[in-house]
């Protein structure tokens, strides 16, 4: 099985999302039905196995406080890094769960490579 890496704590509740929307695929998909289950709960779901995913948190102050400061630099290097981290904990594919971190990224190959190596 491969594992999936999110970068979190940028938004908690996109986190959240993204997580229940890579297992709610993860189990359709598994489940061969193609039909999820009738509520959330994991003892209706029609396949009980759950993907592999690592959730790197972030400090979201420290990426408010370089954004308030014009500072993109640091701001895209600890993204790159938090990436990164994940590729090191053996994810196979890694995401950013939220879209605003990709403004700074689409001149920064550093982090779209980590991402998609």
């Amino acid at each position: 099985m491969k594992t999936v890496g999110i970068v979190g704590g940028i938004g908690p509740e996109s986190t959240i999302e993204y997580y229940r929307f890579i297992i709610e695929g993860y189990r359709e998909r598994q489940s061969g039905t193609g039909i999820l289950p009738v509520d959330s709960h994991a003892q209706d779901a029609p396949c009980h196995k759950l993907p592999s995913i690592i959730i790197n948190s972030v400090d979201l102050s420290r990426l408010i406080a370089w954004i308030n400061a014009g500072e993109l630099e640091p701001f895209t290097d600890y993204l790159a890094a938090a990436v990164e981290q994940l590729a090191d904990a053996g994810s196979r594919l890694r995401g950013i769960s939220c879209e605003h971190p990709a403004y700074c990224f689409r001149s920064d190959s550093r982090a779209v490579a980590s991402a998609a190596d």
